[in-house]
């Protein structure tokens, strides 16, 4: 059955991007729309499977697909049949998310530092210092790649080292975890949508930002970790703080598919065009991260409960 949709949709979904580019309001529409719909899923994953299982099964790539597809629509390829610079040079500084990685670790050590009698005091004080967190990281990282004007072949580079980075980041937090319970407590509809509707608002805010031509605001904000963030302080208001905090190890891990994916499109997307790059870049960016970071997790814990 999948291999009936995906033809039939794909096509749809390029001609979609591609003419959303004369819209100016129609990428911020959806994206904002689909932050919303995976922020919603993630916290269903981490609070149904347990922080292990659901923190792979949140971060698999989704919000990237219609990202790298727009970026290509928008870059044309080179006259040599490879991909314009524009476009590498876009898709190569997606795995600085290693700047949400570091978000999402300051979630293990902020509770115990910031703890509080009540524990919605906690969260909010959290709340705030990985913000903080972050904007001190995304800042100096927008300067400084203002500053560097570093080549496509360096931000490929560094591409590929803050995947590294964001991987053995993943395993520390994975192998000294925390319990990582699944969520107890039943979750209505509302809930759920207002997850969402939190989650689709940041991400619409941050992209007409960033569509303003300021380069250091917009640089900063479109990495705002609007998901991880809503994921986090959906969970933690339902189920308590062990189900959230125990998944960041796993979120972190498991975000390394994304980054993944963006390199693997500036490869295959010229080679192979969007209708077949796209199935192509999830498969093995799933296959070759997304499953053995799950399956390594269910080894680790098996040996871990053994011991």
């Amino acid at each position: 059955m999948i291999e009936g949709v995906v033809p039939a949709v794909l096509p749809a979904l390029i001609v979609g991007v591609e003419a959303s580019t004369n819209a100016s309001w129609m990428p911020v529409l959806g994206f904002a729309l689909a932050a919303g719909v995976v922020s919603a899923g993630a916290t269903v994953a981490v609070e149904r499977f347990g922080g292990r299982v659901g923190g792979i099964l949140g971060t698999v790539p989704t919000t990237i697909m219609p990202a790298t597809m727009g970026l290509f629509a928008t870059h044309p390829m080179d006259a040599d049949g490879t991909s314009s610079e524009g476009f590498l040079r876009a898709v190569a500084v997606v795995p600085a998310g290693m700047i949400n990685a570091a978000f999402l670790a300051s979630w293990r050590v902020l509770p115990r530092w910031l703890h509080a009698d009540d524990s919605r005091t906690t969260l909010w004080r959290c709340v705030a210092a990985s913000l903080l967190v972050w904007a001190l990281l995304s800042l100096a990282w927008v300067v400084g790649m203002n500053a560097l004007e570093p080549s496509v072949e360096a931000l490929l580079a560094i591409g590929g080292g803050t995947l590294l980075t964001t991987a053995t980041l993943g395993i520390v937090l994975c192998r000294h975890g925390v319990p990582a319970p699944k969520g107890t407590n039943h979750v209505t509809w509302p809930v759920l949508v207002a997850r969402g509707v939190a989650a689709g608002g940041a991400i619409a805010v941050a992209l007409v930002i960033a569509r303003g031509g300021h380069a250091i605001a917009g640089g900063m904000a479109v990495t705002v970790p609007a998901i991880f963030l809503t994921t986090i302080v959906g969970t933690w208001l339902a189920q308590g703080r062990e189900v959230p905090v125990g998944a960041v190890g796993p979120m972190v891990l498991g975000s390394c598919a994304v980054g993944s994916y963006a390199m693997l499109s500036g490869l295959l997307y010229p080679r192979l065009g969007l209708v077949l790059g796209t199935p192509a870049c999830w498969v093995l960016a799933v296959g070759c991260v997304s499953v053995p970071a799950g399956l390594w997790l269910r080894a680790h814990r098996m040996r871990t409960d053994h011991e």
